[in-house]
């Protein structure tokens, strides 16, 4: 397994340490399903890959299990090979089948217990967004230096940060936890970079002349990077969220310029702390709510949907949340 670790590292060298360590577990269970060595495997999935297909497809495991399988073979075998050509597209094809497969399956569910007790209209979770610019007025007669040195004062400033780049705008629809992978830069900082430095994380960017943001969400820092590649959104210069980030970029001076922190450790906010960190925040909300970065997506889709009967206007706002299409209709019909 350390050759196909090492082709993996080498063809994706921003992926991340967790990541890896799932494609490489679903690897092994792959290898077990064609009895194939990892020696062998890399011509087996040049040569054969119908056989290949129809092998996953077979198995009784869960469509979500041949899911992760279908994607760890895209991974491997473009750890060898290139993104193209007729081998290629077959593997592309099969995880686009399965996906649909999956989306149909879940179209026949309700919501669960724990999706329908934490269900709440998107404008009472946007009203979140009222309490903090209320409570954060006082913190701004403070300097940057004196928020960050105080835990409370700091950590309401960021979660207000938070609910504004889940919620503000629908310029900037809901994403899954990549904040927790995200940056801040300087515009002409930025230019300065390496390429294998961009794609190591996204990047929220501050063009030094106009103050406006732009959001660069990278292929290799996405669950669905791979379909839409390198991601740009940017903001008015007028928009509440550019306001907001401007003023964040002044009051978070963390040397090591991450958008979201610990605010006590002052070190990077895991994806899993970010989760803990949402429904912290929407705890205000009374119950025993638990809204994550994907209660809130659907939530919004949900929404936006109903307001929304062309098709490309779905595709592009699935395109700008990193989701499947079909996937994002799924939420709309279930409410």
């Amino acid at each position: 397994m350390e050759l196909i670790k090492e082709n993996i590292q080498k063809a994706r060298p921003s992926i991340k340490a967790n990541s890896l360590k799932v494609y490489l577990r679903n690897i092994t269970k792959l290898l077990k399903i064609v009895s194939k060595k990892e020696e062998n495997i890399y011509d087996y999935l040049a040569k054969s890959p119908a056989e290949v297909i129809q092998s996953v497809k077979l198995q009784e495991i869960s469509l979500s299990m041949k899911k992760n399988l279908f994607s760890a073979i895209l991974v491997l075998y473009t750890s060898k090979y290139p993104k193209e050509g007729e081998v290629y597209d077959q593997y592309v094809g099969a995880i686009k089948e399965m996906n649909e497969a999956y989306v149909k399956s879940k179209e026949k569910q309700n919501l669960t217990k724990k999706e329908s007790k934490s269900w709440v209209k998107l404008s009472k979770l946007r009203s979140v967004i009222k309490i903090y610019e209320d409570a954060i007025k006082n913190i701004m007669k403070f300097t940057p230096q004196a928020v960050y040195k105080d835990w409370n004062m700091f950590n309401t400033l960021q979660e207000y940060v938070v609910v504004s780049l889940y919620l503000m705008t629908n310029a900037l629809p809901p994403r899954r936890n990549l904040y927790a992978n995200t940056k801040m830069i300087h515009g002409d900082e930025f230019k300065l970079l390496k390429e294998e430095e961009v794609k190591k994380n996204n990047w929220v960017i501050q063009d030094n002349k106009t103050k406006k943001f732009r959001f660069l969400f990278t292929e290799e820092n996405y669950k669905t990077g791979w379909k839409y590649g390198d991601q740009i959104i940017k903001l008015s210069k007028n928009s509440k969220l550019n306001k907001v980030l401007k003023m964040w970029f002044e009051y978070n001076i963390s040397p090591d310029h991450w958008l979201l922190i610990n605010p006590k450790q002052k070190n990077k906010m895991s994806p899993n702390g970010l989760t803990k960190y949402l429904i912290k925040i929407f705890s205000i909300l009374g119950g025993d709510k638990k809204i994550s970065s994907s209660t809130i997506r659907k939530i919004y889709l949900s929404e936006v949907y109903k307001k929304d009967t062309k098709l490309t206007k779905r595709k592009n706002l699935a395109k700008k949340m990193g989701h499947d299409e079909k996937t994002a209709q799924l939420h709309y019909e279930k409410h």
